[in-house]
């Protein structure tokens, strides 16, 4: 999930020009239901001024080039009031590419990513933090960010439970699942570790749920939790055998 290079810069997106979309792209299903989904749950989002300046988000790292990144999704959206979340990833998916744009981290999400992204830019911002975040609480505690092992598990629950504190628990919900959501052709196969694609999706769809149940909306919204509950949180679930892993 972290954009390793790729600074668009705002004029360009500003000034692109759109290419008419085909019936397919504009009535993708995924893109379309998650949308739908999003205004069924009232689904809200704060300002990147906010994200920058909250005494709430401090803690949150905010140097990653993603998060610039979707500054400019930010800003090309209200320069394009009018566009739905299909035509804002179509046109990162063609326009950007035609204007020799460099964006690894766009080109690694799942569509389902993309169209939370293209919803949501700074909650999606919020996610690269929590991510990182993540990764740290991870590594001081493993010494390592593994792959299909205990630290994996760990570090999934964390990064949900995280996302639920800092963004929602719905949008946890669907952007952890969303960063599962790949096609059948991508899961064929093992992954690094020996074991099949398929086992390491289910692993962490399954962490990522135990992540969520370790907030409260009830609770949670109103009294104040800290990174380190929500970690002891996490480690209570591994400690009681609720986490799952493979090796």
């Amino acid at each position: 999930m972290i954009l390793k290079k790729s600074i668009i810069a705002i004029s360009v997106l500003s000034t692109a020009v759109l290419t008419p979309l085909s019936a397919s792209a504009q009535a993708d299903p995924t893109v379309q239901s998650i949308s739908q989904n999003m205004e069924q749950q009232g689904m809200k989002e704060i300002t990147f001024e906010t994200f920058f300046n909250s005494d709430f988000y401090k803690d949150l790292p905010k140097d990653d080039p993603a998060i610039a990144f979707y500054q400019q999704i930010d800003h090309f959206k209200k320069q394009h009031p009018n566009l739905s979340p299909a035509e804002i990833v179509r046109h990162f998916d063609e326009e950007a590419i035609q204007e020799n744009i460099s964006y690894d981290q766009w080109s690694r999400l799942t569509l389902a990513e993309k169209a939370l992204v293209a919803s949501h830019p700074v909650n999606a911002a919020i996610t690269v933090s929590t991510s990182k975040k993540a990764f740290q609480f991870t590594q001081a505690k493993y010494g390592r960010n593994g792959l299909g092992d205990v630290s994996d598990a760990y570090r999934h629950a964390i990064w949900n439970a995280l996302m639920c504190k800092y963004v929602s628990k719905n949008w946890a919900s669907l952007y952890g699942t969303a960063h599962e959501t790949k096609p059948a052709s991508e899961l064929v196969g093992n992954e690094a570790d020996g074991y099949s694609k398929i086992a390491h999706r289910d692993m962490d769809l399954y962490n990522n749920q135990k992540g969520r149940d370790c907030w409260n909306v009830l609770t949670d919204s109103i009294a104040w939790v800290s990174d380190t509950d929500l970690q002891n949180r996490v480690s209570a679930k591994l400690n009681a055998g609720e986490l799952r892993w493979l090796h």
